[in-house]
């Protein structure tokens, strides 16, 4: 019975340690990641009517502020982990090219689509290994976009302004 039981103990050691060994040690390789060249960005329209300045910044000031979240996040990741940050931070991006500008809106436009492309091609070198400190960059990209969201909140003063007026 000992013999048995011993044997059975022997069994499970054994089993435990190969179970052990198989645990892999690194993340499993991501593909290389090649960020695609942003759409055309649509400028188009006036702002001596109101809708389509409201209509940007309702599309914009929500993609501006989620992108700054997914580009925060992936500050902190291995270049694996950031991976799935930099996908959705291409999505983002590429709708915000998508969203017409009416011309008092173009230089913010181009302020916010262009903090975001060099952002994405940050990513693409961390991730593809030609850039290992991230963090300055992502700092001074920081900046820029917080400059972007101050330029949408000073046209939506100006569109307040312009709605105000036009109140009898």
């Amino acid at each position: 019975m000992a013999r048995i039981i011993l044997s059975l103990l022997i069994g499970l050691f054994l089993l435990a340690g190969c179970a052990m060994a198989d645990v892999p040690t690194e993340s499993t390789p991501h593909p290389a990641l090649t960020v695609a060249a942003p759409p055309a960005p649509l400028l188009t329209g006036s702002c001596e009517t109101t809708r389509p300045l409201e209509s940007w910044l309702q599309v914009t000031t929500r993609l501006l502020a989620d992108y700054q979240t997914r580009l925060n996040e992936a500050a902190g990741k291995t270049p694996a982990e950031a991976y799935t940050n930099t996908t959705e931070l291409i999505a983002l991006r590429d709708a915000a090219y998508q969203a017409t500008a009416p011309d008092c809106a173009a230089d913010a436009h181009t302020q916010m689509t262009t903090a975001m492309d060099d952002a994405l091609l940050l990513l693409q070198g961390y991730i593809n290994g030609s850039e290992t400190d991230i963090n300055a960059s992502l700092a001074e990209l920081n900046t820029r976009l917080e400059a972007a969201a101050t330029a949408q909140s000073d046209l939506l003063t100006q569109l307040n302004t312009q709605l105000q007026e036009q109140r009898p």
